[in-house]
């Protein structure tokens, strides 16, 4: 479900946060989110970094795995 991802993409977020990330946009409310049918990712408002540090960030706060065909 939309809301499922949401809060998955939501514990995302705060979690690129707590590694000192910042600089994102405020995210989208949960009815935005629905309405975009899942659109929304943290991960696209990350700059551009070795990958090293990519493959760090990613094992330390992982992507989750959220498809539109899932809903």
């Amino acid at each position: 479900m939309l809301t499922d991802g949401y809060a998955l993409q939501m514990a995302t977020l705060e979690c690129l946060k707590g590694e000192g990330y910042g600089g994102f946009r405020d995210p989208p409310t949960l009815q935005s989110y629905i309405d975009s049918r899942g659109s929304w990712v943290p991960y696209g408002e990350l700059p551009a970094m070795p990958e090293d540090d990519w493959i760090q960030i990613q094992q330390i706060c992982p992507q989750p795995n959220i498809s539109p065909d899932d809903y």
